[in-house]
C-alpha cells in the first residue's frame, strides 16, 4: 500500500489529515472567527475561553506539522507540513499585529523565505570527512550572514512594534526564565558549575582519540560528537547484551503501574492512522481515572527517517467547551535497529528509551 493511499482515514485518526491539503484546512479554518470573537467581546471569562480555543487550534496544527515534516515518509505530507508551519507563524504574527495602531502597521512585513542546509557528518568514523564537513558547513558565507543580519533586525523591529525592549524580552515573556538577564545569569552559573566536569569529559575524549589513532592526539572541534559517543559506547559494553527493548518496556510498565497506577494498553490503529507498519499505539490508562491519553511508539530505523531520538507533542490535553476532555497525544521517536528472528532489539545505557518514555508519559498523565 502506498503512503498516500494508506492515509485514507487520516493521520492519528483525524479525517482532515487524509490528504496533504488537510493541514491548510485544519490550520486556518476557524482562526479568524476566534480572533474576531475575542476582539469583539469585553474582557471576561468568554475572552479567556476564546483564547484557549485559539491557542489549542493553532498549537494542534503547529505541533503536528513539526512532527510530520520530520517523521513522515511521504514527501507531499512533509511539504504540506512545512507550508503549514510557515502559515501558522504568519497567522500568529498577524494576530499580534492587530494590537498595533493602524498608522504604523505598514512598517511591518513578514518574509517567509527559508534556507535549506546540510549536516556536519559528526558521526562519521573518518576524521577527514568530519573535518571537511565541519569547515564547509561553518565557512563564512556573506549572503547567509546578510540574511542573519536581516532576520535579527526584523525580529528586533517586530519586538519594538509590539512594545518589547528586544526580541529576547518578547520570546521570554510568560516563561519561567522571564528575562534575558535571568537567562544570562543561569548560563554563567551553569558554565561555572560544569567546568570541571566538562574538562574531565574532554580528557576522556582525547584519550579515546589517542586509543583509536595514536598519530592524531589533538582533539579538534569536529571530534566532539564522535568521540563522546565512542566513550559512552565503550562504557556500556559490559551490560549491552543484557538489556532488550522488551525488557525495558516491561520494567517501565511495572514502575508506572506500581508508582502511579498507570497501565499501557496496546491498541490496533485504524487504517491510515499511522505512517509505518511498525508503529505501536499505546493507550495510557489510570486505574481510577480511566483513559489519560495516547503514545505512538516509532522505535525502529527505516529509510528517510532521521537518526535522532526525540518526542513530539501532537495534541495537548484540555477541557473542551462541551465539557468533554480532549486527550493528549504524543509520539516517541527512537532510531533503534529492528529485531531479527534470532536477536531482539538491544539497548545500551546511552539509549534514551527510559528517559524519553518517562517524559512522554508525564505529558499524558
Amino acid at each position: 500500500m502506498s503512503p498516500m493511499s494508506a492515509m485514507a482515514q487520516g493521520l492519528f485518526g483525524v479525517p482532515e489529515l487524509s490528504t496533504p491539503a488537510g493541514f491548510e484546512h485544519r490550520a486556518l479554518s476557524e482562526t479568524e472567527q476566534l480572533v474576531d470573537t475575542a476582539c469583539s467581546n469585553p474582557p471576561g471569562a468568554l475572552t479567556v475561553e476564546t483564547f484557549d480555543q485559539l491557542a489549542d487550534s493553532l498549537c494542534k496544527v503547529a505541533d503536528l506539522a513539526d512532527f510530520v515534516k520530520v517523521g513522515l515518509p511521504a514527501p507531499a505530507f512533509r511539504n504540506a507540513a512545512q507550508k503549514a508551519c510557515i502559515n501558522i507563524g504568519t497567522v500568529i504574527e498577524k494576530i499580534e499585529k492587530r494590537a498595533l495602531p493602524e498608522h504604523i502597521r505598514h512598517c511591518f512585513s513578514i518574509d517567509s523565505n527559508s534556507i535549506q542546509i546540510g549536516g556536519l557528518h559528526a558521526d562519521s568514523p573518518d576524521e577527514l570527512v568530519r573535518e571537511a564537513a565541519y569547515k564547509i558547513f561553518l565557512f563564512p558565507n556573506s549572503s547567509l550572514l546578510l540574511c542573519l543580519d536581516d532576520l535579527l533586525a526584523c525580529r528586533n523591529k517586530l519586538a519594538n512594534l509590539v512594545g518589547y525592549e528586544s526580541f529576547a524580552h518578547r520570546a521570554l515573556n510568560g516563561t519561567m526564565a522571564k528575562t534575558p538577564e535571568i537567562v544570562m545569569k543561569f548560563l554563567e552559573l551553569l558554565t561555572d558549575k560544569l567546568s570541571d566536569r566538562t574538562a574531565k569529559d574532554f580528557n576522556l575524549m582525547r584519550d579515546m582519540k589517542m586509543k583509536m589513532n595514536s598519530r592524531s592526539t589533538e582533539l579538534m572541534p569536529w571530534d566532539h560528537p564522535y568521540f563522546s559517543g565512542a566513550v559512552r559506547a565503550e562504557r556500556s559494553q559490559p551490560v549491552q547484551s543484557s538489556v532488550s527493548l522488551g525488557a525495558c518496556m516491561e520494567g517501565l510498565i511495572m514502575l508506572f503501574s506500581q508508582l502511579l497506577g498507570v497501565s499501557f494498553q496496546n491498541e490496533q490503529p485504524m487504517a491510515g492512522e499511522v505512517w509505518s507498519e511498525d508503529i505501536r499505539k499505546l493507550a495510557v490508562v489510570h486505574e481510577a481515572e480511566g483513559l489519560l491519553g495516547y503514545i505512538y511508539c516509532d522505535f525502529f530505523r527505516r529509510p528517510d527517517k532521521p537518526h535522532q531520538d526525540c518526542h513530539f507533542t501532537i495534541r495537548g490535553g484540555r477541557l473542551k467547551e462541551d465539557g468533554q476532555y480532549q486527550h493528549p497525544v504524543v509520539v516517541l521517536m527512537l532510531s533503534l535497529p529492528p529485531p531479527t528472528r534470532s536477536t531482539p532489539t538491544l539497548l545500551t545505557p546511552c539509549t534514551p528509551c527510559w528517559d524519553a518514555h518517562a517524559t512522554n508519559t508525564s505529558q499524558v498523565t
